[in-house]
């Protein structure tokens, strides 16, 4: 259903629960952003629950049929009041979030979704995940607060040797677990390049090696999304799952990470809990940089999250925000008393359900 917002010649807004026939316009715009992030890409949006129940909201600028810019949201309910979220939000931890903009329209675009937010009444929002100068906290016209880094490493003049780059200790772990590996006749394989199949056993590997850690429950419990979404990845060229074990075997260990605009995100990586394994968790997280550096990567984004093993795999880090802000009585009410029982509770468990360890591979 799409629903006109406003009519005219001048550009216009549209809400819609589905881009539609909008999408490769707005992939485009995706790839256009300053920082182009898989997060927004069409399939991942279309994977995502709110997208299949129908509480998705795209709100898009368009002039015409040209699509100038946009944002994706996800709308609830919380203790009564109405919540609006980034689309995806939870426990799968998208980042790097923010509107979409063509080049040249980002100020029109900023002040057409700024009025959208004013005219929003009794909700409380809750972003999470944004880049930081984001535009699209500007056009809610709130202060944004620095959640967590994200580190990063820039690529492009590697000159294809990774691991020469980091510490002794570093490189000592990664020869020393392939020469185990490959002793033990195990091998590094993508299933990503194979059959549909092979994506899905690797995917109940997935499953299977982080059945066993409670903190993986809730990413466990958007397994329906997280495979839907690493299919239509797959078949966009755009998602990448590395897999190590023996031939038709249970694997070690399975990592997934995506490919947008020449930029590899390192996802997620599962891995046996096995003493003899220790190290495959670095192994996986290095392979992946490893093949997109050699495939042209100009940067590989580690994600939400500053745990000390990525710190060891990446030089430099950016800063994600939240933005949370009610309107209204009932939402702030809201609000209060979440941030009550967070000082109650010391404060570790996340408003938006996701969290640093819920989304991040360890070693």
């Amino acid at each position: 259903m799409v629903k006109s917002v406003a009519a005219g010649t001048a550009p216009r807004l549209l809400e819609t629960s589905d881009l539609g026939p909008w999408r490769p316009a707005w992939d485009a715009l995706v790839l256009a952003a300053p920082l182009p992030t898989p997060f927004l890409r069409s399939w991942w949006l279309g994977a995502q629950r709110a997208v299949h129940d129908g509480s998705a909201l795209f709100v898009l600028v368009v002039h015409g049929e040209q699509l100038l810019g946009g944002q994706a949201l996800q709308v609830d309910r919380v203790l009564g009041a109405q919540r609006i979220q980034a689309l995806g939000q939870g426990p799968l931890a998208p980042d790097h979030l923010d509107l979409v903009a063509a080049p040249g329209h980002e100020d029109r675009v900023v002040d057409l979704l700024s009025g959208w937010w004013r005219a929003r009444r009794r909700t409380l929002v809750d972003l999470d995940g944004l880049v930081e100068d984001s535009r699209l906290a500007a056009a809610i016209g709130s202060a944004s607060v620095p959640r967590e880094a994200a580190p990063y490493l820039r690529t492009v003049d590697l000159g294809g040797d990774y691991v020469s780059t980091r510490s002794s200790n570093l490189r000592r772990a990664v020869r020393r677990a392939r020469r185990d590996f490959e002793r033990d006749g195990m091998a590094l394989t993508r299933a990503d390049l194979g059959e549909p199949a092979d994506v899905d056993r690797a995917l109940a590997g997935f499953v299977a090696l982080h059945s066993p850690r409670p903190d993986r429950a809730p990413l466990l419990g958007e397994m329906p999304v997280l495979s839907r979404a690493v299919h239509a990845g797959v078949q966009a060229g755009e998602a990448r799952v590395h897999v190590l074990g023996r031939p038709g075997e249970q694997p070690v260990a399975v990592s997934l990470a995506w490919w947008c605009a020449g930029r590899l995100s390192t996802y997620q990586v599962a891995r046996s809990l096995e003493r003899e394994h220790a190290h495959a968790g670095t192994l996986m997280m290095v392979d992946m940089i490893e093949q997109g550096v050699a495939d042209g990567a100009t940067e590989a984004d580690l994600l939400r999250g500053d745990a000390a093993y990525k710190l060891r795999l990446a030089d430099e880090q950016r800063d994600l925000v939240l933005v949370r802000t009610g309107v209204g009585v009932l939402p702030r009410a809201v609000l209060g008393a979440h941030a009550a029982r967070q000082r109650v509770r010391a404060g570790r468990q996340a408003f938006t359900r996701s969290s640093p360890s819920e989304s991040s591979p360890e070693d």
